[in-house]
């Protein structure tokens, strides 16, 4: 074989199935690249009720341009919980140029028990700031822009004005839950608060309020996707997290 980037060998699992040993030779560089040993024991399918299920197992031929051999027998032993015959059934082989290669995300839901309320954030390695924003255009006139809706805040960070940050000392602001001031520094029961310019910012400034959200409760969620050809998923591997760690610095 010459030119493929992938090739698949589609087997049968069931609960009479042995273990398969899979050998991948280099010719042009008279190796042996690849020895694999495929357990095809299936305990939920009845061989006997001609019950099986579909097992891909992919294999890239790197670089593509040399030539190939697969071989794929019986390895000679079998799972110990495995039934007679112990055999190793092969559907296809099958050929690809390329795979869609395999995807990991996660997924990071935080929320306050109180409120339902979801924040999610998407992210696999480093650091995420745990923060949102409420965006106002203002109209000339208004000088108080007031979280409201599902922004509840547990910390006030800081606000923008056309893209320009401010920190809640600024002077040019007073914030606070005292409707209609705004001016006592806290965020009221429901976890609303807002801020009162000296001065309305003019018509179509943009002022965004930044925030901690109110949440008390976190959770990981693993998105896993296998590399597949299209049509076949490679379950050749069982995809393992092995640790995870989160860490919420205040």
């Amino acid at each position: 074989m010459r030119n493929i980037k992938f090739a698949g060998i589609h087997f049968r699992k069931d609960n009479s199935s042995a273990i398969a040993k899979i050998t991948i030779t280099n010719d042009t560089q008279s190796e042996v690249v690849l020895t694999k040993y495929v357990d095809l024991y299936q305990p939920d399918k009845d061989y006997v009720l001609g019950d099986f299920e579909d097992f891909i197992f992919w294999a890239k031929l790197d670089p593509a341009v040399d030539d190939y051999t697969i071989n794929v027998e019986h390895a000679l032993v079998h799972n110990i919980n495995a039934n007679t015959p112990y055999h190793v059934i092969i559907e296809k082989f099958m050929l690809s140029e390329e795979l869609n290669t395999a995807e990991l995300n996660s997924t990071i839901e935080f929320w306050h028990e109180d409120h339902g309320i979801v924040f999610s954030y998407l992210g696999n390695e480093g650091t995420t700031n745990i923060e949102s924003y409420k965006s106002f255009i203002a109209d000339g006139i208004e000088d108080t822009f007031v979280l409201d809706g599902t922004n509840r805040a547990g910390e006030f960070l800081y606000f923008t004005l056309n893209d320009a940050t401010y920190y809640p000392s600024h002077y040019s602001i007073d914030w606070g839950s005292n409707d209609p001031d705004y001016n006592d520094e806290t965020i009221d029961s429901e976890s609303y608060f807002g801020i009162k310019f000296e001065v309305p910012p003019d018509d179509g400034d943009e002022i965004k309020i930044y925030f901690k959200p109110k949440i008390n409760k976190v959770k990981i969620s693993r998105i896993i996707k296998q590399p597949y050809d299209g049509s076949y998923i490679d379950y050749s591997l069982n995809p393992r997290i092995m640790s995870d760690a989160l860490e919420i610095i205040e």
